[in-house]
């Protein structure tokens, strides 16, 4: 590439930048004239009808390819099938759905197949269509659309706050205990052990040690023995790697 073109090229990037700067600070102005609510409202709306194009086009291509291809019956299955999932997809756009509307659901494809499998073939084109109605479901859960999001929040409501504190986070919230307590999964460690993993020397081990300790995440067996993890501390590891998982794959 010759200088000259290299030059052209940064130019149409310095314009197509500005033409965005442009185009955010508009946004931005726009957005100061209408309230929050408004402005969530809008963004949830573009949000829920690119997901439901896309869910309507899943649907028709997976009955196309899905159902058995050589069936007199075919053309109808599909568009009973169709319409029934189509009118799921229609589910994103409520604010919340309850069991009843999905039993309901659930139901009304449980008499369809009772009304048009009439063969034994034709469960498998049911047995798609079953497929994809509980693909609709886990999307909706992972909307918050469906769910018990309220029993969810009364089990959260109730966590006391101090002991959760003082015997899950507090103790953990340090990285040499970690270190700690991830050394005592694979085995039991000595005094002397921990003081290579951890790089601390005397009191200043002891006092982490005895963190855990009065948390109930590790035990000393004995006087002067080896220490171990306890099933707590265990699950307590556990968790955090999920939860730790969890997020870092939705960040990526």
């Amino acid at each position: 590439m010759s200088r000259k073109e290299l030059m052209r090229e940064i130019q149409e990037i310095k314009t197509m930048l500005t033409a965005i700067n442009i185009s955010l600070k508009h946004f931005i102005n726009q957005s100061a004239e209408i309230s929050n609510q408004a402005l969530l409202s809008h963004i949830r709306n573009d949000y829920v009808n690119a997901i439901e194009n896309y869910l309507s086009s899943d649907v028709k291509e997976k009955l196309e390819l899905k159902l058995t291809p050589k069936c007199e019956k075919r053309e109808a299955c599909k568009n009973i099938l169709g319409d029934f999932l189509q009118k799921n997809v229609k589910l994103i756009r409520q604010e919340r759905i309850n069991d009843k509307v999905i039993e309901k659901m659930r139901g009304e494809l449980h008499n369809l197949r009772r009304e048009h499998a009439l063969k034994d073939e034709c469960h498998h084109c049911f047995d798609e269509a079953e497929l994809l109605f509980e693909k609709q479901i886990q999307l909706l859960k992972s909307l918050n659309i469906y769910g018990d999001v309220e029993h969810e929040f009364q089990e959260i409501f109730k966590i006391p706050e101090e002991i959760v504190n003082n015997e899950i986070l507090e103790p953990l919230a340090n990285v040499k205990r970690l270190q700690i307590l991830k050394s005592l999964l694979i085995k039991e460690r000595t005094f002397s052990e921990l003081m290579q993993i951890t790089g601390l020397q005397g009191g200043n081990l002891l006092f982490h040690l005895q963190k855990l300790l009065s948390a109930g995440v590790i035990i000393q067996r004995h006087e002067r023995g080896d220490y171990m993890i306890t099933e707590k501390g265990y699950k307590i590891l556990k968790s955090i790697a999920e939860l730790y998982l969890d997020i870092a794959n939705k960040a990526s």
